[in-house]
């Protein structure tokens, strides 16, 4: 019963996305997201069978089939990634190069919490991807 459902489910999201398609009212946001919750479903069928590996030698087959091509992914993602960041090199650069001084007066003048927040200026938010890599 469960296993109907859960194709029903699959079905008719991807009916939706070519309804939408059909009648062009699709958005890029709609793939966008159909592509983020593939992902995550396969991140969770993996964790699922990582649970049933032990049990059975096909299910220890399927999770690290599943487990290589989702680490593939990954491995493009944070490839991705990084060569956004090495554009982004230069803005970091700058950044210090104006701040520089600033913050050497500042940790001169013993102001401790004002150096750290100029610091936690100048860098970006760092990735989930990042963070789910290790």
């Amino acid at each position: 019963m469960a296993e109907v459902n859960q194709k029903d489910l699959l079905n008719e999201f991807v009916t939706d996305l070519e309804q939408k398609v059909a009648s062009n009212t699709i958005k890029p946001e709609d793939f966008k997201e159909a592509l983020y919750q593939l992902k995550e479903a396969k991140f969770k069928i993996q964790g699922l069978l990582d649970l049933l590996q032990d049990s059975n030698d096909d299910m220890k087959n399927l999770y690290h089939v599943l487990s290589y091509d989702n680490y593939a992914d990954l491995i493009d993602d944070l490839n991705s990634l990084g060569y956004w960041y090495r554009k982004q090199n230069e803005k970091l650069k700058d950044a210090f190069g104006k701040m520089g001084y600033r913050i050497m007066e500042q940790t001169r003048a013993g102001k401790r919490d004002d150096v750290f927040y100029s610091f936690l200026r100048i860098y970006r938010h760092y990735p989930n991807k990042c963070v789910s890599s290790n």
